[in-house]
Parts: C-alpha cells; structure tokens; sequence
C-alpha cells in the first residue's frame, strides 16, 4: 500500500493518495459536525445556498458508508450550526462555486460568519485529496492514526503505538513530499515493513506514481522502518 502525504503550513494545506473520505472522518482528530456538499449535488437535503447539507454524525456515518467512487467528485466544507448557515453571502457562495470548480479557493476558505475549520476536495476517492484545515497538524496526526491502525491490523495485535522516531520522520518529510510504502514479507508472515520516501511536492497523483514506476525520482530521504512481535503492546 502507498500512500502519499504533503503537507503546507504557510497555506494549512494538505494534499494526499491513500487517504479516502472515510479515513477522514475515523482518523481525524477534527470531526466536523455538520458538512455543506459543493458537490455532488444530489446528495443531502437542499439548502438556498444551492447546495446540500448533511446534519450531524448520524447523517454523516450514512454518507461515509455510501459508495464515494460513484461521486467522482467529492466537495464540502464544514458548519457550525444550521442556523449560522443561513447567513452565508452570496460572495462566499460564489467563493465555493469556485473552490469546487478550480480545486482551488480565491483565499483562505474559512469563513467566520459559518465558523468551518475545514475544506474538503477529492476527485476518485483516496486517489487524490486536497484538505484545507485551521490545524494543520491534525492532518498529520490524521494520518499517523490511519498508520497506526494499518500496521496493527497486518500485525493481528489489539494495540499498536507508533515510535517517536518514526512519527518524527512522518511529520518533518510531510512538508516536503513524503511517500510512505507499507508491505508485508509474506501473507503469512507477522511483519510489516514500512518505507518513508521523500518524493518531492506534487498535486498530480497520475504523474507523482508514473515518475516513481519509472525511477525518475532522487530520494533525498528514505529510511526503512521494520514492525513485528517485538513491537507489540
């Protein structure tokens, strides 16, 4: 399994492969109460913004269980309260409009009259993901949790925590590029063997892994990180 991480302080940015919605929604550490869908349009109950919403984490948990492939396109982002959502403008809403059709937002895409902390875009879920976010580093930890569980799963143990070092590495090559290659020996074989791969800044998934298949990246940091027995709780 690949996944692939970047993430942008300066512009609380992250973009990833191998992080689908509902990643999102069991490994962040920020659990949005309610979603405002840019697209698709035809899921949720229909706001006078001209987009739908979802209330709550019973609406969402249904939503995260839907087939988010048949979407193409997935696109929100979050609200405090459904009646602070009825002051949004219609600058803001021509703000989304744009956010959903470019990928990118005209600044910042939070807004303090909604008080969202997040934006969501992903096109072919969990084969690209950009995700605006007030704190940064909970996109790490996102994915460090989404690690975590990984790991533990292939190790057939009921807890597993990640070591200092190799979180360390997770969250200083994050900001430049990281690749992060989880495999197993064999099917049988209680081990896995992970490989942080500093690959560099990219927003396109089809040409970050066609460059990587065909070795035409320098890898200016990659470190093997080994898990068995010995590292269970």
């Amino acid at each position: 399994m690949k996944i692939y991480v970047h993430i942008n302080s300066s512009e609380n940015k992250g973009v990833f492969s191998g992080i689908k919605f509902s990643d999102f929604i069991e490994h962040s550490p920020i659990l949005p109460k309610n979603l405002l869908l840019l697209a698709p349009l035809y899921y949720g109950r229909n706001h006078n913004s001209g987009f739908g919403i979802l209330e709550g984490s019973d609406e969402i948990e249904v939503f995260k269980n839907h087939n988010i492939d048949q979407c193409g396109n997935l696109c929100f982002v979050d609200f405090d309260d459904p009646v602070k959502l009825n002051s949004i403008t219609k600058l803001q809403i021509a703000e989304l409009l744009y956010l959903n059709h470019t990928s990118e937002p005209l600044c910042l895409p939070f807004f303090e009259n909604i008080q969202n902390r997040l934006a969501y875009i992903s096109h072919d879920d969990g084969w690209y993901s950009k995700i605006y976010c007030k704190d940064w580093c909970s996109m790490t930890e996102m994915v460090t949790n989404k690690l975590q569980q990984l790991i533990q799963k292939k190790l057939e143990v009921n807890s597993f925590y990640l070591p200092s070092d190799f979180l360390g590495d997770v969250s200083n090559i994050s900001s430049k590029g990281l690749l992060i290659e989880l495999e197993s020996p064999n099917k049988n074989s209680n081990i896995v063997v992970a490989n942080l791969i500093e690959v560099g800044i990219y927003e396109n998934m089809d040409v970050l892994f066609n460059d990587f298949e065909r070795g035409r990246i320098r890898f200016p940091f990659k470190k093997e990180y080994i898990f068995g027995a010995t590292d269970r709780q």
